[in-house]
């Protein structure tokens, strides 16, 4: 058990950090960007043209919006949160838990190893360590280093989310859109979703003779930060799930919250994995809709030569 237990926390570690490594490099984004020059009404026609595309990254970003209330990261001033939130189901609470755990079993192990008659120190670790699920010292040492892994290994990932959710708040958040918008409404937040997503300033059009400057490098960007995020989601609840199989075995008792035994490490592990399981399915779907091939090349042949 010690060793399986050893052997998970070293895979976790560095798993996670792989994760967290892709997701920091590829933050940087394109070393030199190109700003090219389309006429406005040849970028008014590929925004019709891709506004079925559009629509439908509209849709996973109300979804995203949905997810922060249903997951919430449990950052307690977040704007976007539903009056009454319930932050029992967010990821910062189950964090405290862990804490919890870690803490009272770090007590108990302390306990056991100060005790200085050794009749006495055999029947109040027998008893003590019993009462968490384990048969003796080692186990619960062993057991103690996989949890303390863990915290640490998910340590960043509250802040990550909540920087993820202030950069999303830059996107139209128009509510739930359930079927193709109508003409008005492509116009009113496609376009200005299309203009995010391409790195577009409508404001900064010459009126003079009507231009978009895009950044062609943008929307590869744009794509990367919710691949990079969909890949750590996913990856963090295969790992939870792995983690609530071994805790199930090595955690057999009940840790301590509002003054009772209130909850196991094996549960909350599996409250962790279905929360990154909640916010993967539309990050998925956002990265997947932002691969070229999804929304069709910009008009570069339209491009006018001096901004190049």
């Amino acid at each position: 058990m010690k060793t399986r237990l050893a052997t998970l926390s070293h895979c976790f570690s560095i798993s996670v950090w792989i994760c967290i490594c892709l997701y920091t490099f590829t933050r940087v984004g394109p070393a030199a960007a190109e700003i090219i020059a389309v006429p406005e009404a040849s970028w008014d026609a590929w925004l019709l043209d891709n506004a079925e595309t559009l629509g439908r990254i509209d849709r996973q970003l109300n979804r995203l919006y949905r997810v922060r209330n249903d997951c919430p990261t449990g950052n307690d001033p977040d704007p976007v949160l539903r009056n009454g939130q319930n932050l029992t189901s967010s990821l910062r609470y189950y964090m405290i838990k862990l804490r919890l755990a870690l803490a009272e079993l770090d007590d108990t192990i302390a306990a056991v190893q100060l005790r200085a008659l050794p009749d006495e120190a055999v029947a109040y670790s027998t008893r003590l360590l019993r009462s968490l699920g384990f048969t003796d010292a080692d186990a619960a040492v062993a057991a103690r280093d996989m949890l303390a892994e863990c915290v640490r290994s998910l340590e960043r990932e509250p802040d990550r989310f909540d920087q993820f959710l202030q950069w999303i708040d830059r996107f139209p958040d128009d509510g739930p859109t359930d079927v193709l918008p109508e003409k008005p409404r492509i116009w009113q937040i496609l376009a200005p979703l299309a203009a995010i997503i391409d790195g577009i300033d409508l404001t900064a059009i010459n009126q003079a003779s009507p231009t978009i400057q895009i950044d062609t490098d943008h929307r590869q960007a744009m794509m990367s930060e919710f691949a990079n995020l969909s890949n750590v989601t996913s990856t963090t609840a295969e790992q939870m799930a792995d983690a609530r199989a071994l805790a199930t075995d090595a955690f057999r008792g009940k840790f301590w919250q509002y003054k009772r035994p209130d909850f196991t490490v094996a549960d909350v592990f599996g409250d962790l994995k279905a929360w990154f399981e909640c916010w993967h399915p539309p990050l998925q779907e956002l990265s997947e809709l932002l691969e070229d091939g999804q929304l069709s090349p910009l008009p570069r042949e339209q491009a006018q030569a001096g901004y190049r």
